[in-house]
């Protein structure tokens, strides 16, 4: 009998240390996970950012230019994309920007003004819906360590 009850408690403990070991790797894999998502998006997120400060800066340039002004709006509809493709959440706000920022290649003088102040209010507005995203994966990285 002794023979059995140790058994079965060795047995026992054997099972709460494989779960233990399964739960922390759970819990790493987890955490990895979250690390890499946030590093992608912090990423694709500052050379967007980057290209809305580019583009906001070289607006008020008095050396502007034709030729200026389309690299670098070919660099901030690039970084767009790329962030619509990792971060779906704000994809569609992200591809407001960059339309916006095509329209002002081929825009008449007329609407011009109007297409200016939308550009710069969606390039004002996205930087808070990115660090929301970047909140939301730290809340869903603290979400790793409950079972």
């Amino acid at each position: 009998a002794a023979a059995l009850i140790g058994a079965f408690g060795s047995s026992a403990i054997t099972l709460s240390a494989s779960n233990d070991s399964l739960n922390q790797n759970r819990v790493q894999n987890c955490v990895q996970r979250m690390d890499k998502r946030e590093e992608t998006l912090r990423s694709k997120g500052d050379a967007f950012l980057k290209s809305i400060a580019s583009i906001t800066t070289y607006a008020y340039s008095p050396l502007r230019d034709a030729v200026g002004w389309n690299k670098r709006a070919e660099t901030l509809m690039e970084n767009a994309f790329m962030v619509a493709v990792y971060a779906p959440e704000i994809s569609i706000e992200t591809l407001k920007v960059s339309n916006l920022m095509r329209e002002t290649l081929n825009v008449s003088a007329e609407d011009g003004a109007r297409v200016f102040k939308e550009l710069e209010t969606e390039a004002r507005h996205w930087p808070k819906l990115y660090f929301d995203i970047i909140k939301s994966v730290e809340a869903e990285r603290m979400e790793c360590f409950n079972p």
